[in-house]
Protein backbone atom coordinates (compact mmCIF):
# COMPACT_ATOMS: atom_id res chain seq x y z
CA UNK A 1 0.00 0.00 0.00
CA UNK A 2 2.80 2.23 0.36
CA UNK A 3 4.39 1.75 -2.07
CA UNK A 4 1.01 2.80 -4.63
CA UNK A 5 1.15 6.00 -2.20
CA UNK A 6 4.56 6.91 -3.21
CA UNK A 7 4.04 5.61 -6.80
CA UNK A 8 0.30 8.20 -7.13
CA UNK A 9 2.50 11.12 -5.29
CA UNK A 10 5.66 11.00 -7.83
CA UNK A 11 3.23 10.71 -10.39
CA UNK A 12 3.35 13.56 -13.48
CA UNK A 13 6.66 14.97 -11.15
CA UNK A 14 8.99 13.11 -13.94
CA UNK A 15 11.37 10.46 -14.17
CA UNK A 16 14.41 9.10 -12.46
CA UNK A 17 16.68 6.70 -13.90
CA UNK A 18 19.86 5.30 -13.88
CA UNK A 19 22.73 5.65 -16.46
CA UNK A 20 26.39 5.01 -16.08
CA UNK A 21 27.00 5.08 -12.61
CA UNK A 22 24.89 8.52 -12.46
CA UNK A 23 21.53 9.54 -11.46
CA UNK A 24 19.27 11.39 -13.97
CA UNK A 25 16.17 13.31 -13.86
CA UNK A 26 13.95 14.19 -16.46
CA UNK A 27 11.03 16.60 -16.12
CA UNK A 28 8.78 18.82 -18.33
CA UNK A 29 7.54 22.07 -17.83
CA UNK A 30 5.79 25.02 -19.84
CA UNK A 31 7.65 28.36 -21.15
CA UNK A 32 6.26 30.69 -23.72
CA UNK A 33 3.09 28.81 -24.29
CA UNK A 34 5.57 25.39 -25.59
CA UNK A 35 5.83 22.14 -23.55
CA UNK A 36 9.26 21.72 -23.40
CA UNK A 37 11.23 18.80 -21.41
CA UNK A 38 14.56 18.91 -19.18
CA UNK A 39 16.90 16.15 -18.30
CA UNK A 40 19.32 16.85 -15.41
CA UNK A 41 22.40 14.84 -13.85
CA UNK A 42 21.55 14.38 -10.06
CA UNK A 43 25.02 13.15 -9.36
CA UNK A 44 26.73 9.60 -8.74
CA UNK A 45 24.96 6.83 -7.40
CA UNK A 46 28.18 6.44 -5.04
CA UNK A 47 27.16 9.79 -3.03
CA UNK A 48 23.08 9.71 -4.01
CA UNK A 49 22.98 5.35 -2.70
CA UNK A 50 19.09 5.22 -2.85
CA UNK A 51 16.10 5.86 -4.60
CA UNK A 52 14.63 7.94 -1.63
CA UNK A 53 17.76 10.25 -1.38
CA UNK A 54 17.49 10.23 -5.61
CA UNK A 55 14.03 11.36 -5.03
CA UNK A 56 14.23 14.24 -2.73
CA UNK A 57 17.35 15.56 -4.71
CA UNK A 58 15.20 15.90 -8.18
CA UNK A 59 12.24 17.35 -5.76
CA UNK A 60 14.62 19.89 -4.88
CA UNK A 61 15.94 20.71 -8.00
CA UNK A 62 12.73 20.62 -9.93
CA UNK A 63 10.98 23.25 -7.26
CA UNK A 64 14.40 25.82 -8.10
CA UNK A 65 13.83 25.12 -11.65
CA UNK A 66 9.42 25.72 -11.56
CA UNK A 67 10.24 29.23 -9.62
CA UNK A 68 12.58 30.07 -12.25
CA UNK A 69 9.96 29.78 -14.88
CA UNK A 70 7.76 31.80 -12.94
CA UNK A 71 10.23 34.67 -12.38
CA UNK A 72 10.73 34.51 -16.07
CA UNK A 73 14.67 33.83 -15.88
CA UNK A 74 14.39 30.44 -17.84
CA UNK A 75 15.43 31.38 -21.64
CA UNK A 76 12.66 30.90 -24.37
CA UNK A 77 13.37 27.93 -26.98
CA UNK A 78 14.89 30.75 -29.85
CA UNK A 79 17.32 31.49 -27.10
CA UNK A 80 18.45 28.42 -26.44
CA UNK A 81 18.43 26.82 -29.82
CA UNK A 82 20.31 29.79 -31.25
CA UNK A 83 23.95 28.51 -32.64
CA UNK A 84 27.44 30.61 -32.78
CA UNK A 85 27.18 29.38 -36.45
CA UNK A 86 23.74 31.16 -37.29
CA UNK A 87 24.82 34.26 -35.79
CA UNK A 88 28.19 34.17 -37.47
CA UNK A 89 26.00 33.89 -41.10
CA UNK A 90 24.05 37.09 -39.79
CA UNK A 91 27.69 38.91 -38.90
CA UNK A 92 28.76 38.23 -42.32
CA UNK A 93 25.21 38.98 -44.25
CA UNK A 94 25.32 42.56 -41.90
CA UNK A 95 28.96 43.50 -43.09
CA UNK A 96 28.87 42.89 -46.84
CA UNK A 97 25.20 44.98 -46.75
CA UNK A 98 27.48 47.50 -45.76
CA UNK A 99 29.99 47.31 -48.01
CA UNK A 100 32.53 46.79 -45.92
CA UNK A 101 36.00 45.93 -47.54
CA UNK A 102 37.07 43.84 -44.96
CA UNK A 103 34.16 41.39 -44.98
CA UNK A 104 35.74 39.02 -47.62
CA UNK A 105 39.11 38.37 -45.17
CA UNK A 106 37.01 38.23 -42.17
CA UNK A 107 34.42 35.62 -43.82
CA UNK A 108 37.88 33.71 -45.12
CA UNK A 109 38.77 33.58 -41.33
CA UNK A 110 35.47 32.63 -40.03
CA UNK A 111 34.93 29.78 -42.24
CA UNK A 112 38.74 28.54 -41.87
CA UNK A 113 38.82 28.71 -38.21
CA UNK A 114 36.30 29.75 -35.73
CA UNK A 115 33.35 28.41 -37.83
CA UNK A 116 34.44 24.57 -37.54
CA UNK A 117 35.36 25.24 -33.80
CA UNK A 118 32.35 27.63 -32.54
CA UNK A 119 29.82 26.76 -35.19
CA UNK A 120 27.91 23.99 -33.51
CA UNK A 121 27.85 25.13 -29.85
CA UNK A 122 24.72 26.68 -28.65
CA UNK A 123 25.30 29.92 -27.56
CA UNK A 124 23.49 30.12 -24.45
CA UNK A 125 25.88 27.58 -23.32
CA UNK A 126 28.91 28.79 -24.28
CA UNK A 127 32.09 29.22 -21.10
CA UNK A 128 35.29 30.47 -20.42
CA UNK A 129 36.67 27.12 -21.39
CA UNK A 130 35.27 27.36 -24.86
CA UNK A 131 37.50 30.13 -25.52
CA UNK A 132 40.50 28.51 -23.60
CA UNK A 133 40.51 25.69 -25.51
CA UNK A 134 39.96 27.02 -28.79
CA UNK A 135 43.14 29.24 -27.84
CA UNK A 136 45.13 26.39 -26.66
CA UNK A 137 44.38 24.31 -30.49
CA UNK A 138 45.39 27.82 -32.68
CA UNK A 139 48.31 28.23 -30.66
CA UNK A 140 49.74 24.59 -30.22
CA UNK A 141 50.75 22.17 -33.55
CA UNK A 142 52.80 23.14 -37.01
CA UNK A 143 49.97 25.67 -38.12
CA UNK A 144 49.90 27.64 -34.75
CA UNK A 145 49.12 31.51 -34.99
CA UNK A 146 50.21 33.74 -32.27
CA UNK A 147 47.99 34.94 -29.54
CA UNK A 148 47.29 38.34 -31.16
CA UNK A 149 46.14 36.53 -33.73
CA UNK A 150 43.21 34.35 -31.39
CA UNK A 151 42.54 37.45 -30.27
CA UNK A 152 41.15 39.18 -33.33
CA UNK A 153 39.16 35.77 -33.80
CA UNK A 154 37.85 36.30 -30.59
CA UNK A 155 36.51 39.81 -32.19
CA UNK A 156 34.81 38.54 -35.00
CA UNK A 157 32.98 36.19 -32.59
CA UNK A 158 32.00 38.58 -30.01
CA UNK A 159 31.11 41.70 -32.92
CA UNK A 160 28.28 38.73 -33.99
CA UNK A 161 27.25 37.91 -30.55
CA UNK A 162 26.46 41.73 -30.01
CA UNK A 163 25.01 42.49 -33.52
CA UNK A 164 22.24 39.82 -32.32
CA UNK A 165 22.50 40.90 -28.30
CA UNK A 166 21.29 44.53 -29.57
CA UNK A 167 18.24 43.75 -31.29
CA UNK A 168 14.71 43.58 -29.86
CA UNK A 169 13.61 40.68 -29.31
CA UNK A 170 17.36 39.01 -28.86
CA UNK A 171 18.35 35.68 -29.15
CA UNK A 172 21.64 36.71 -27.35
CA UNK A 173 20.52 37.21 -23.54
CA UNK A 174 23.83 37.97 -22.33
CA UNK A 175 27.18 37.92 -24.14
CA UNK A 176 29.80 35.75 -22.51
CA UNK A 177 33.24 36.67 -21.10
CA UNK A 178 36.55 36.44 -23.62
CA UNK A 179 39.50 36.34 -22.34
CA UNK A 180 41.57 38.06 -23.89
CA UNK A 181 45.84 36.96 -23.88
CA UNK A 182 47.39 40.56 -23.11
CA UNK A 183 49.92 40.42 -25.86
CA UNK A 184 51.26 43.29 -26.88
CA UNK A 185 50.90 43.89 -30.94
CA UNK A 186 51.83 47.19 -31.00
CA UNK A 187 53.99 47.83 -34.25
CA UNK A 188 57.60 48.34 -33.42
CA UNK A 189 60.18 49.89 -36.31
CA UNK A 190 60.28 52.65 -38.54
CA UNK A 191 60.78 52.78 -42.48
CA UNK A 192 62.38 55.82 -43.16
CA UNK A 193 62.21 58.40 -45.87
CA UNK A 194 64.90 56.43 -48.50
CA UNK A 195 63.22 53.42 -47.61
CA UNK A 196 59.65 55.11 -47.91
CA UNK A 197 60.66 56.47 -51.37
CA UNK A 198 61.89 52.70 -52.76
CA UNK A 199 59.48 51.25 -51.42
CA UNK A 200 56.51 53.50 -53.06
CA UNK A 201 57.95 52.85 -56.32
CA UNK A 202 57.94 49.51 -56.16
CA UNK A 203 54.46 49.17 -55.37
CA UNK A 204 51.92 48.83 -58.36
CA UNK A 205 50.06 51.74 -58.92
CA UNK A 206 46.71 50.22 -57.76
CA UNK A 207 48.76 50.27 -54.27
CA UNK A 208 50.70 53.56 -54.02
CA UNK A 209 48.05 55.77 -52.74
CA UNK A 210 46.88 53.30 -49.82
CA UNK A 211 50.58 53.41 -48.75
CA UNK A 212 51.41 57.08 -49.00
CA UNK A 213 47.92 57.85 -46.57
CA UNK A 214 48.98 54.89 -44.89
CA UNK A 215 52.71 56.08 -44.18
CA UNK A 216 51.85 59.80 -43.65
CA UNK A 217 49.42 59.27 -40.47
CA UNK A 218 49.88 55.75 -39.44
CA UNK A 219 45.85 54.25 -39.59
CA UNK A 220 45.35 50.69 -39.27
CA UNK A 221 45.02 48.91 -42.76
CA UNK A 222 41.27 48.24 -41.94
CA UNK A 223 40.71 51.84 -41.22
CA UNK A 224 42.04 52.78 -44.61
CA UNK A 225 40.15 50.17 -46.44
CA UNK A 226 36.73 52.07 -44.80
CA UNK A 227 37.67 55.25 -45.98
CA UNK A 228 34.81 57.17 -48.22
CA UNK A 229 35.53 60.47 -50.43
CA UNK A 230 33.13 62.11 -48.38
CA UNK A 231 36.14 61.81 -45.81
CA UNK A 232 38.35 63.36 -47.27
CA UNK A 233 37.73 67.28 -47.78
CA UNK A 234 40.74 68.70 -49.93
CA UNK A 235 39.76 71.75 -49.36
CA UNK A 236 40.38 72.12 -45.68
CA UNK A 237 43.21 69.23 -46.34
CA UNK A 238 41.85 66.64 -43.55
CA UNK A 239 40.30 63.50 -43.58
CA UNK A 240 37.68 62.79 -41.23
CA UNK A 241 37.28 60.21 -38.85
CA UNK A 242 35.30 58.70 -36.05
CA UNK A 243 37.17 57.22 -33.01
CA UNK A 244 34.55 55.64 -30.60
CA UNK A 245 35.49 56.67 -27.04
CA UNK A 246 33.96 55.32 -23.77
CA UNK A 247 31.47 53.87 -26.50
CA UNK A 248 30.70 57.45 -28.11
CA UNK A 249 31.71 58.56 -31.42
CA UNK A 250 34.57 61.25 -31.32
CA UNK A 251 35.32 63.27 -34.40
CA UNK A 252 39.19 63.48 -34.93
CA UNK A 253 40.93 64.73 -37.99
CA UNK A 254 44.04 63.74 -39.63
CA UNK A 255 45.82 66.45 -41.50
CA UNK A 256 46.57 65.96 -45.69
CA UNK A 257 50.38 66.82 -46.36
CA UNK A 258 53.28 65.75 -47.88
CA UNK A 259 52.73 63.51 -50.97
CA UNK A 260 49.15 62.83 -49.56
CA UNK A 261 47.45 65.75 -51.76
CA UNK A 262 49.01 64.29 -54.82
CA UNK A 263 48.11 60.82 -54.57
CA UNK A 264 45.02 61.04 -53.54
CA UNK A 265 44.29 63.41 -56.34
CA UNK A 266 45.22 60.68 -58.75
CA UNK A 267 43.42 58.45 -56.67
CA UNK A 268 40.21 60.40 -57.24
CA UNK A 269 41.02 60.87 -61.14
CA UNK A 270 41.15 57.49 -61.72
CA UNK A 271 38.04 56.52 -59.25
CA UNK A 272 36.54 59.27 -61.50
CA UNK A 273 37.43 58.29 -65.02
CA UNK A 274 36.87 54.30 -64.39
CA UNK A 275 34.57 53.98 -61.24
CA UNK A 276 32.79 57.07 -60.87
CA UNK A 277 29.69 55.05 -58.55
CA UNK A 278 32.44 54.04 -55.97
CA UNK A 279 32.19 55.95 -52.78
CA UNK A 280 35.24 54.02 -51.05
CA UNK A 281 38.97 55.49 -51.89
CA UNK A 282 40.65 52.47 -51.35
Amino acid sequence: MKRREEQRNRKGEGSLFQFNGYWFYTYGYTVDGQQRKKKKCLGSVDILRTEAAAWTEAKRIRAEFITAVASGNVAPPAVESVTCSELLTQYLAYLKAQKKPSAYVIEKCIDANIRPFFGAKKVARLQTTDFERYREMRTAGPHSVSNATVDHDFTYLKAALLLEYKKTPSRVIKVPHIPKSGEDNVRQGFLEFDGYERVLSALPLSLKGLFVVGYHIGNRKGVLLDLKWSQVDFKHKVIRFIRMQNRKPVPVAAPIYGDMDEWLRKQKAFRDEHFPNCEFVF
